[in-house]
């Protein structure tokens, strides 16, 4: 059976448009919070990523695990993720579980998310050393070996996401008069390659940015 993993709604919806009969929706924001579970998918990873996201186990496990938990060894995979760092993260996840559960190589479609426009086909991508990969980056914060040059810019970026001195965090300290939502706004479009939504430019406006101090009051 064909499988086509797509990374998050909005993809869902360019999967509708191509017709997909058989669409799993990666739900998942792999760069929210710390990952400690070597296992993805794992009863324990779904524990704590659900403690993360702010949820129950078992609403995190049918919104983000159930139709990969049904996936079997013989499936064809197709998978659908852009090249920024939020969807680097979770391609690197999502290709860790398919190593795990036996799944040998995917079909990489590179999407242009902005258009929802397909701009590279990398067949026959091997999962083997995927589970590594995936430890090596997302638990160590560590540099790893990747097949792929938009995953290697993806990991780099992820450790400029993640230092304090980095491009991000130099920019939001360079922007500290601005409002989180004025702030957001230049963050998603000036540097679109982090690929962040608006719950993830708050916290790293929030984690990087000095506190600024109220006026004081005039008496």
């Amino acid at each position: 059976m064909r499988i086509n993993i797509v990374s998050g709604d909005a993809m869902a919806e360019y999967g509708d448009k191509l017709g997909f009969k058989n669409c799993t929706v990666f739900s998942e924001a792999m760069i929210d919070g710390i990952v400690k579970d070597p296992v993805p998918f794992s009863q324990s990873f779904i524990n704590e990523r659900a403690k993360v996201h702010g949820t129950h186990p078992d609403k995190y496990r049918k919104k983000c695990a159930q139709q990969l938990l049904k996936m079997r060894s013989g499936d064809e995979v197709h998978v659908y993720f852009g090249e920024d760092l939020f969807c680097q993260l979770n391609l690197i996840t999502v290709l860790a579980y398919l190593e795990r559960i036996g799944i040998a190589k995917v079909t990489y479609h590179v999407i242009f998310e902005d258009e929802m426009k397909e701009t590279a086909v990398i067949e026959n991508l091997e999962t083997a050393g995927f589970s590594e990969i995936y430890k090596a980056v997302l638990i160590n914060h560590a540099s790893a070996s990747v097949p792929l040059e938009i995953m290697e810019k993806g990991i780099m970026l992820y450790q400029d996401y993640l230092d304090e001195n980095g491009k991000l965090a130099s920019f939001i300290r360079s922007n500290e008069t601005d409002s989180v939502l004025q702030l957001t706004v230049k963050i998603i479009k000036q540097l679109p390659e982090y690929g962040l939504g608006t719950e993830q430019c708050a916290y790293v406006i929030n984690k990087y940015r000095p506190e600024r101090k109220m006026p004081e009051e005039k008496k």
